[in-house]
């Protein structure tokens, strides 16, 4: 089974986010840099990650016409990174451009797509997607990967609770990255299709993202880390 997953650096400084990175084991982290992090000091943190050797997933859902799309990833050539995303609503187009952009760069990071986000619910779709009421985020989230992967990606972020119909409809090597993780007994903030580590292992999860349950808490970080990896791994 793997065992490792990502904490999400959900800061808006880089020292915030290494005070974090330097608190927790080696073992088994990956760290994950979303926009409101990588838009206000991208070299810094990526440069001092990259330095320590730590693996990073660049979480800036890339949305936009191909040719821009492929000039932004290839404008962070000078920072390795493990993993970026697009949305895949973008098209097959925009997805394929990625990927050439990504080959090019020396370190070869993967692409992964973007299915239906984890604040989305069936109400919020059939707002976005008027007529289509019946459809539930689910079927939304394994058509795109389908797409996604007829396209050369070879994973998605999705919420955990379409891991499972993904792998079984992409196949078992295909990566499935699942925010909305959540200890039973933390809230779900902003996040509609959330799942507890337990769940997310059981539903066929690759890699979890783990947020505020570690983060929010400096004093507890260390301890919710442990609580974390032992119930990913039981």
């Amino acid at each position: 089974m793997n065992r490792d997953f990502f904490i999400a650096l959900d800061f808006s400084t880089s020292a915030e986010a290494i005070s974090l990175v330097k608190m927790l084991p080696t073992e088994h982290l990956y760290y994950k840099i979303g926009m409101e992090l990588f838009f206000r000091e991208g070299e810094r943190i990526l440069y001092t990650l990259a330095e320590a050797g730590k693996r990073v997933f660049l979480d800036l859902k890339l949305y936009d016409i191909p040719n821009t799309v492929s000039r932004a990833i290839a404008s962070l050539a000078a920072y390795p990174f493990y993993m970026v995303n697009v949305h895949l609503l973008g098209g097959e187009m925009m997805v394929r451009e990625a990927l050439v952009a990504a080959h090019h760069l020396s370190f070869q990071p993967r692409v992964i797509g973007v299915t239906i986000l984890t604040s989305y619910d069936i109400d919020a779709l059939a707002a976005i997607f008027p007529g289509n009421e019946r459809i539930l985020p689910e079927e939304w989230a394994r058509y795109l990967a389908v797409q996604g992967k007829q396209w050369g990606i070879e994973g998605v972020v999705c919420s955990p609770h379409e891991a499972a119909l993904i792998k079984e409809s992409c196949g078992n090597d295909f990566l499935t990255v699942t925010p909305g993780i959540r200890f039973s007994d933390e809230k779900a903030h902003d996040q509609k299709r959330v799942a507890t580590p337990e769940r997310a292992r059981r539903e066929g999860c690759d890699f979890p993202v783990v947020g505020r349950a570690i983060t929010e808490d400096f004093s507890k970080a260390e301890s919710n880390y442990e609580r974390f990896l032992f119930a990913w791994n039981v």
